[in-house]
């Protein structure tokens, strides 16, 4: 007798989602207007780090602004329960575009981190070591943009089942994604240690060092986080449930 295949309950994650993802960009995009208030108005110099952290922000919120309808057609819930089904087309597609911004996203803020460590000690000899790293987060993310964009052609392929094509072997695009996300998880550290050295010698009242310094060290936190999400893409899209999948992948 053929194996049934059990179905799994009627779960919807899009409110943990929409909480979670919605709660932390609001408070990223309070903290990065404070941020450019205090540097264009009190100190009245608006350097490299600013921009790119600009950029960065507005990136990411375009993001967000592209996950509250993906989670209106299906984002968090079993396919099986995604009503009317073309609906899971649909919050594919928009799954999809949240890839690239992510990774734009996540390098501006990098580069960001660089700039600022840069302004911080102009003629530390690590500087060449920050620049470097700086390039090959760059180069990396380049890497894993191409890789999104160039998975499947025609390129409707990547959410749309019905269009014929071909795309990337499932265990390449798998190697693909840890390898990326490993390297994001160890620039992340890079980024997150860099400051201890850096801000040893300053002239900084030790308070403002201490404070400075575990603020850089939050990098710890999104390395953290980049570990976590590996642990979830070797399930992702196991069972052609990507939809439901994606909730820890883009939560995380």
């Amino acid at each position: 007798m053929a194996d049934t295949v059990e179905t799994p309950p009627d779960e919807n994650r899009g409110p943990e989602i929409l909480a979670v993802c919605g709660s932390l960009v609001g408070f990223s995009l309070v903290v990065v207007i404070l941020r450019l208030y205090v540097r264009a108005k009190m100190v009245r110099r608006v350097g490299a780090d600013d921009w790119t952290i600009v950029a960065a922000m507005t990136v990411m919120f375009v993001e967000m602004m592209v996950i509250i309808p993906e989670v209106q057609l299906g984002a968090g819930r079993h396919v099986q329960y995604i009503d009317p089904p073309e609906n899971v087309t649909k919050g594919l597609h928009l799954n999809f575009v949240t890839q690239p911004l992510c990774l734009v996203a996540l390098c501006l803020t990098k580069v960001s981190v660089g700039f600022f460590l840069l302004r911080l000690t102009p003629a530390s000899r690590l500087n060449w070591f920050i620049i470097g790293t700086m390039v090959f987060t760059v180069l990396s993310s380049i890497g894993n943009f191409l890789t999104v964009l160039f998975q499947c052609r025609p390129l409707a392929l990547t959410w749309d089942s019905s269009v014929e094509g071909t795309c990337i072997p499932p265990s390449q695009l798998k190697f693909a994604a840890f390898f990326n996300s490993s390297v994001a998880a160890l620039t992340d550290v890079v980024f997150a240690l860099l400051p201890i050295p850096l801000l040893w010698n300053v002239q900084m009242n030790w308070k403002v060092k201490s404070a400075v310094t575990a603020i850089l060290s939050l990098g710890i936190f999104a390395a953290a986080s980049a570990i976590v999400k590996i642990t979830f893409l070797g399930s992702y899209g196991q069972h052609n449930d990507f939809l439901w999948d994606s909730a820890d992948i883009t939560i995380w």
